[in-house]
């Protein structure tokens, strides 16, 4: 692993690899970390170049025993990203490889191919290797991408635990506040006895059951607001079901502009919406602005100091934070009520012109 750090070292430094073309970033770059991670390039039944599939051609076939286990494709060129992404995504499935993984040489994206879900949901490792530290780059390309790793199965496994890891995390974010309704909504057969039992620890009476109820679901009623909590697959109704009627009925229109604050921004895409949004909610909050961090969605961030988190993103005015710009209308609605709230705005601070 020592002359795999080093290699990464000297791509951070020597400025000579930053003009390479394409076919050089494969030999003088891809190649070797591949050497460095213990295969032989030079053996085809390890490393088949120009893989044939019914979809593509895929640049490199990481093979063992004679059995894909990896496609890796390189592209100088990030214009076409999320396309070339979904491509390879689409003939991995098909032919049924594990690990699907797409770079640079400098930026490298790590899929599982085979599992459910969008192009956030199959990424399990993504990096800038030239803005990270070395030493911890190589401890990641030698679990994912080692031969070592690939002959134990560990690849594929610590791959799957990462995406399990979230989907569960995602799971317990929808379903939690979904609990506490159902509780608060059945006082009865959940709560009754805890607070009859604690009160009167507290004062020396115990309250009736009647009485409990009431008070339970008068607090559930305060306290909780079912309109926060929504499913993603849902977003679209819920956007047409917002109180502010502004911004209702957006599904299969384009956005021209919108207005915050007396000021009217021109957008070409309801992608550019939140992302033009916190542009503009930046020069008042900046100070504060990194609490956009912590806004999800159901468990799912939009967020984040890492532009290599999500496949399509924006870096929000000079603040090192970085927005997913992958967004449908609803999506972008949702977002932006959101950001909104986080900074003490009102819904209807924001309207929105179609065409």
């Amino acid at each position: 692993m020592d002359k795999l750090t080093q290699f990464l070292k000297e791509l951070q430094t020597d400025t000579k690899y930053k003009d390479l073309e394409e076919a050089s970033i494969k030999q003088a770059i891809i190649l070797k970390t591949l050497l460095l991670l213990g295969w032989d390039p030079f053996d085809v039944n390890e490393i088949q170049p120009e893989h044939i599939t019914k979809m593509q051609k895929i640049d490199y076939a990481i093979k063992q025993n004679d059995s894909v286990k990896a496609f890796l494709i390189v592209r100088k060129g990030l214009e076409n990203l999320k396309a070339d992404i979904e491509l390879l995504l689409e003939s991995a499935e098909k032919s049924d490889v594990k690990i699907a993984i797409f770079t640079n040489g400098f930026s490298w994206w790590f899929f599982l191919p085979t599992i459910e879900g969008n192009i956030d949901d199959k990424r399990f490792w993504s990096i800038d290797t030239g803005n990270e530290k070395p030493d911890l780059v190589a401890g990641k390309f030698f679990d994912f991408l080692s031969k070592e790793s690939f002959i134990k199965d560990n690849a594929v496994k610590l791959a799957e635990e990462i995406c399990n890891k979230r989907k569960e995390a995602v799971l317990i974010n929808t379903y939690l506040p979904k609990a506490w309704e159902k509780v608060i909504s059945e006082p009865e057969k959940y709560l009754v006895d805890i607070i009859s039992e604690v009160t009167m620890e507290l004062c020396g009476y115990k309250p009736k059951r009647e009485k409990i109820v009431e008070f339970v679901r008068a607090e559930g009623k305060t306290r909780y607001k079912k309109s926060e909590h929504y499913e993603l697959t849902d977003l679209t109704k819920i956007a047409g079901e917002k109180s502010d009627k502004s911004k209702a009925g957006y599904k299969g229109k384009a956005i021209k502009s919108f207005n915050f604050e007396t000021i009217e921004y021109n957008v070409k895409s309801w992608q550019e919406l939140p992302w033009e949004l916190c542009n503009s909610i930046v020069k008042k909050h900046r100070e504060s602005f990194e609490n956009v961090l912590y806004i999800s969605i159901k468990g799912r961030d939009y967020f984040s100091n890492n532009p290599y988190q999500f496949i399509m993103n924006k870096e929000i005015d000079g603040t090192g934070i970085y927005i997913n710009t992958d967004l449908s209308e609803a999506i972008s609605i949702t977002l932006c009520n959101e950001i909104l709230k986080l900074f003490g705005y009102k819904e209807s601070d924001l309207t929105i012109d179609t065409k």
